[in-house]
């Protein structure tokens, strides 16, 4: 009877810890950062092959969050991710951008391995949606440079510092401004190379 009381006590027991543990919670939206659109162009034989590096920068801006500043408090958006890190997908949107628009022959990365004759770089001060004083907008801003990939002599350079206000507060809008931003910035650096 003792046993048969203690089996009993211990399977109320193990039952009661299982709802101690609190429901997991919805998994976070993915929202993706991909190039524009791009209609079917021919490589120019003629023009560069394009080595794209890693986008450098902020851990904070270039991680799978998205940043939402706050009167200069860096928090971010619960519940909302990039697919990757931001900056391996920024790559990839700056990759697919060369491709479709800047009269390349090829655009590479680095570990394709394939001789380049420019590198093209960006390195990422802001990539955020920054809240001051009720006013939400979209913030990116960066460097690109384009590097002679046998003599490293810096062939151009832009500063390029974008901003577009978000019109409603959700993640979704927040997210597609930064797209958005992205894609215009992509263009500018593109435009670099030809």
């Amino acid at each position: 009877m003792m046993r048969t009381a203690f089996v009993l006590l211990a399977a109320a027991a193990a039952s009661a810890c299982v709802t101690v543990f609190p429901e997991p919670g919805a998994p976070p939206r993915l929202y993706p950062l991909e190039a524009a659109p791009a209609g079917a162009r021919e490589p120019n034989a003629a023009g560069p092959v394009v080595l794209v590096g890693a986008v450098t920068g902020a851990d904070a801006a270039l991680g799978p969050e998205i940043v939402w500043r706050r009167d200069g408090v860096i928090a971010y958006v619960e519940g909302a991710r990039w697919p990757d890190t931001a900056g391996a997908l920024l790559r990839d949107l700056v990759l697919a951008t060369v491709r479709a628009e800047s009269g390349a022959r090829a655009a590479v990365r680095s570990s394709d391995r394939i001789p380049a004759d420019v590198e093209l770089r960006w390195d990422v001060q802001a990539f955020e949606i920054v809240e001051e004083g009720g006013v939400v907008a979209a913030r990116l801003e960066l460097d690109a440079m384009v590097v002679d990939a046998r003599t490293r002599a810096i062939l151009a350079t832009q500063h390029i510092a974008l901003r577009e206000d978000v019109s409603t507060r959700s993640q979704a809008s927040a997210a597609a401004a930064l797209q958005r931003l992205a894609r215009d910035a992509a263009a500018r650096s593109a435009a670099l190379l030809r």
